[in-house]
């Protein structure tokens, strides 16, 4: 690489760089909300706790009967699915030939 492209590299990358910089400097921060945004945040929150708290007190209330899997019925039926053969996997020797042996 000739030192005329380097050196126009390397400005540009400064220049970018500087760019971003400045770019990142002049937003409004993103932290600083008004109180009217904060209390309006804390209470949509506070909404949405309410609600999984709702949930989760229903959920506990549910209760499961899982004497069904214990039936005798369920216990007898069988799969019908074909026994998968063990096949080999990778090779003794992963840095040798593909075609070579060991």
């Amino acid at each position: 690489m000739g030192n005329t492209i380097k050196n126009l590299s390397i400005i540009l990358g400064i220049a970018t760089v500087g760019l971003g910089a400045y770019y990142l400097y002049i937003q409004k921060p993103a932290a600083a909300l008004s109180d009217a945004d904060a209390e309006q945040s804390l209470q949509t929150m506070l909404a949405n706790t309410s609600v999984f708290i709702s949930h989760s007190q229903e959920l506990d209330m549910i209760s499961l009967d899982l004497t069904i899997f214990e039936d005798e019925r369920f216990r007898s039926l069988r799969t019908y699915s074909p026994v998968l053969q063990t096949e080999p996997v990778g090779r003794s020797n992963p840095f040798s030939d593909v075609g070579g042996g060991n």
